[in-house]
């Protein structure tokens, strides 16, 4: 275990390890993404330093460009070679939130949040990586609306998509959707609809939906949103955070209220082991692409990195 430190002291809220491994891109309230060079411990970029409040970081397939959504600035391709970068997502558009990465190179885009206008869901090429090329989306709504926190489906052809807005109910719902075209395969109602949500994902199988509010995990049947499983945070203070272990069996969950990371049976929703370091609270989480390493990025800039031994 070794502890990366930020020269900006600020929360980070999203974490991602290059498609190798070596490097891990460290993104928080505001200054921009940190990249660090994991085997020598080393910052070697901060890279859009004037962007606020980012969302979710993800590398490009290629290892060589990182793709970003913050509040401010919609969603960005930075150059890691030279830092450079610049918005792909169209106008309106300044608020771009969640994205996930699918394996055959399509990255989908959640634009615009609850209380702001013009929200759509995109889905981007990113064949060329310097490049990403609209391959669809939804028709925006000019009404408030909201899309957030998408998750692939294990059958490569489905993601979910936690939705609120015109025409919806006022807890809102959760959508599972047709990845190539964007379309609505079938949805139901949010298991709760007065918490947070902080992360959605699927089991191994596909036959369960988790959904990771602040004090619960739930556990739906993904094709009927039925509730199988309710797993409260175990200790004090709140949920900030999962992965799922590439090998599926395998839950990692960060926490706040009691400074801790737990690792957790994805079968039985029970905790297999708690790490306590002294450093604050968590607030995000990520695994490498081969499951030999963790991150958990805390609220003042600080990234802990351990192996994975599972």
């Amino acid at each position: 275990m070794f502890v990366l430190a930020s020269p900006a002291k600020r929360e980070i809220n999203a974490m991602s390890f290059s498609p190798d491994g070596r490097l891990l891109a460290a993104g928080g309230s505001q200054t921009g993404v940190d990249i660090w060079d994991l085997p020598n411990r080393r910052l070697i970029l901060t890279a859009w330093k004037e962007a606020f409040y980012i969302h979710h970081v993800l590398f490009a397939p290629e290892g060589q460009h990182l793709y970003v959504s913050a509040t401010r600035g919609g969603a960005r391709v930075i150059d890691l070679k030279g830092g450079g970068n610049r918005c792909f997502t169209p106008k309106p558009g300044g608020l771009a939130k969640s994205m996930a990465l699918t394996l055959d190179k399509l990255l989908l885009v959640c634009v615009g949040g609850y209380g702001h206008r013009d929200a759509f869901l995109s889905a981007w090429d990113v064949e060329l990586a310097d490049n990403p090329r609209l391959v669809w989306r939804t028709p925006p709504i000019t009404k408030y609306c909201e899309y957030e926190l998408p998750c692939l489906a294990p059958d490569g052809q489905s993601f979910a998509v936690k939705e609120s807005g015109p025409g919806r109910p006022l807890a809102g719902l959760i959508t599972i959707r047709n990845i190539s075209t964007g379309d609505l395969v079938r949805e139901f109602a949010r298991p709760s609809a007065s918490e947070n949500y902080r992360r959605m994902v699927f089991t191994a199988d596909g036959r369960n939906l988790l959904v990771v509010s602040e004090p619960n995990i739930y556990s739906l049947d993904a094709f009927t949103g039925k509730v199988v499983r309710t797993v409260g945070k175990p200790g004090r203070g709140s949920f900030a955070d999962l992965a799922l272990h590439p090998n599926g069996q395998v839950l990692v969950t960060a926490h706040r209220g009691d400074r801790t990371v737990n690792l957790w049976s994805a079968m039985s929703l029970s905790v297999t082991t708690t790490y306590a370091w002294p450093v604050g609270k968590f607030r995000s989480v990520a695994l490498s692409p081969d499951g030999m390493l963790a991150a958990a990025g805390n609220d003042s800039g600080k990234v802990v990195v351990w192996d994975m031994d599972v």
